[in-house]
């Protein structure tokens, strides 16, 4: 008998630890036309090239507000570019620099083309983390 709700007791922090939420609120997107990128990374060999998750959202008065549920913890970095033309790509000029803006968690820049993970990089450990991301 003592068994059973010890082992629900175990369910209920194992899925506890795995409900982790990253809220993504984006700022100074310009225009409500198109729609936003916003890709998740879950490690440095993986940025840039194999999102973890990636969804376009609706822009509403030139923010977007996105809550990603149900993430494991560890050390995450976020992508997101503002897809003006609806096309569902990054539009670059021929030299690959981007023509549709760019942004990153911890509003990480790069100096002469994308940040690196490592400025980028966000810890979720303990229940909800908050990346404001704005386009400068």
């Amino acid at each position: 008998m003592i068994k059973l709700p010890i082992i629900l007791l175990f369910i209920g922090i194992s899925f506890k630890v795995f409900s982790q939420e990253i809220e993504v609120n984006i700022s100074n997107i310009g225009s409500n036309t198109g729609k936003i990128s916003i890709s998740l990374f879950a490690d440095e060999a993986s940025f840039l090239k194999k999102p973890l998750f990636e969804k376009f959202v609706a822009i509403e008065n030139a923010k977007v507000k996105l809550l990603l549920k149900d993430i494991k913890p560890g050390t995450y970095a976020i992508v997101i570019y503002h897809d003006e033309n609806n096309n569902g790509n990054l539009d670059t000029y021929f030299f690959g620099l981007p023509k549709e803006k760019v942004a990153a968690s911890n509003n990480a820049q790069g100096k002469h083309g994308p940040p690196n993970y490592s400025e980028a990089k966000f810890v979720v450990k303990n229940g909800l983390v908050v990346q404001n991301i704005s386009f400068d």
